[in-house]
């Protein structure tokens, strides 16, 4: 009897439950995955946008050799912003446009980036051509290819970050700008967008950094090297929203809130930290923190910018006054 009741006492503790986690526990162990996955999440954040920003700029990059490359099989001449080759005097000019499905008046007229597009042959889109009417072989992809394949990235031409918001703010049904490539493309790739200063079609006008007229003559205004002040300081590119031009007046610069509240910048700051990236003549590219406005970046001694005033950095970018 004695030894049965050992036994039994043995095995009695066998029967007992084994401790569990209490509530406090649980919600202390929760407590710290949260916390953990808030120091980590902007960790990653930052190094996706970072690798985004780096991809754009090798994009930037890409864009420098193409152009250089142009510039040295041209005589010097400096990519046009936009180009205008339907004239009698052009007819042999090239081949972008494409020749074929393109609306009333984009035939042969465009921007660097179908030349670009064009001579280096980046790609085609056989697929596209019952669609649209061509393959894109001659033409840079628009909004329209864009929204036909969902999303591709093989376009170095524009930003690996999409564009932040819409230019003009009217509607899908605003007309596309310039030449097909709509700048109704919030959500969309990002456009860099070119200085017009280098705008080469026939008989258009601009206007200096000194508000003198620059009259183009009926076969273009072709820029060469040797007529730039400083390559290196020279704004090709910069990221826009508004499409693959921007025009170099004060408006399109100005990121000063306007008295109806409203905007008239192009420059898309979409990189973290409210970066713009600019490529420049030289082929080098610039990160630029958010200015306060054109004479921001180039300040010369006119009345038009108080050089002298401390709120104006001088960056020494030139935008406008770009020749001797």
């Amino acid at each position: 009897m004695q030894v049965c009741n050992a036994s039994v006492n043995r095995l009695a503790p066998a029967d007992r439950r084994r401790p569990g986690f209490s509530i406090v526990e649980i919600i202390v162990t929760i407590g710290i995955i949260v916390l953990l996955m808030a120091l980590l999440l902007p960790a990653l954040a930052s190094v996706r946008s970072q690798a985004q920003m780096t991809t754009s700029m090798n994009n930037l990059r890409q864009v420098g050799t193409f152009m250089q490359a142009y510039t040295s099989e041209n005589r010097e001449v400096i990519l046009p912003s936009q180009f205008d080759y339907s004239g009698e005097q052009f007819r042999y000019k090239g081949r972008v446009k494409a020749s074929a499905g393109l609306p009333d008046g984009q035939l042969h007229r465009g921007t660097w980036a179908d030349i670009l597009w064009t001579e280096n042959r980046i790609g085609t889109f056989p697929a596209m051509e019952a669609d649209f009417g061509h393959n894109y072989a001659d033409a840079v992809p628009d909004r329209d290819l864009y929204e036909e394949i969902g999303g591709w990235d093989g376009n170095p031409f524009r930003s690996a970050v999409s564009n932040s918001r819409n230019w003009p703010d009217a509607g899908p049904d605003e007309e596309a700008y310039p030449y097909g490539e709509g700048a109704f493309e919030s959500g969309l790739p990002g456009f860099f967008a070119a200085n017009n200063m280098f705008d080469a079609r026939p008989g258009v006008d601009l206007l200096n950094a000194a508000g003198e007229t620059i009259t183009a003559p009926d076969t273009g205004r072709w820029v060469y090297t040797g007529q730039l002040r400083s390559p290196e300081r020279t704004m090709y590119l910069v990221d826009s929203f508004r499409g693959s031009i921007i025009e170099p007046q004060p408006e399109a610069f100005d990121n000063s809130i306007q008295a109806d509240g409203s905007r008239t910048i192009e420059v898309d700051f979409r990189y973290a930290g409210g970066v713009a990236l600019m490529l420049m003549l030289d082929g080098s590219v610039r990160t630029e923190q958010r200015w306060t406005d054109l004479c921001d970046l180039e300040c010369w001694d006119s009345s038009d910018c108080g050089c002298s005033s401390p709120t104006y950095n001088n960056r020494g970018i030139l935008i406008r006054r770009i020749f001797e």
